[in-house]
């Protein structure tokens, strides 16, 4: 579970331990982007939120870019996408 990967934080945004977010991402996971924040999130197989938290934009380029994510841009917002195994 990628909630065994973050230093949570009170305020602002938590650390990810890119490391070990690598060896346990499923295709569950994802990073959301909107403007310029970014948000590790990962659901349950029926489709329910299971974590979903602000994170750093460097942690963030470096899961979607060690991990090979897919940018996919919302439709419907012109700010938005989403990182996801493709």
């Amino acid at each position: 579970m990628l909630k065994d990967c973050v230093s949570y934080k009170e305020f602002g945004v938590c650390e990810v331990d890119v490391e070990k977010a690598r060896k346990q991402w499923t295709i569950l996971c994802r990073i959301t982007k909107f403007k310029e924040g970014y948000t590790l999130c990962e659901l349950t197989p029926k489709g329910k939120v299971k974590l979903n938290i602000a994170i750093s934009e460097k942690d963030a380029k470096d899961l979607i870019f060690y991990m090979c994510l897919k940018e996919i841009k919302s439709d419907i917002f012109k700010n938005a996408s989403s990182f996801i195994c493709g």
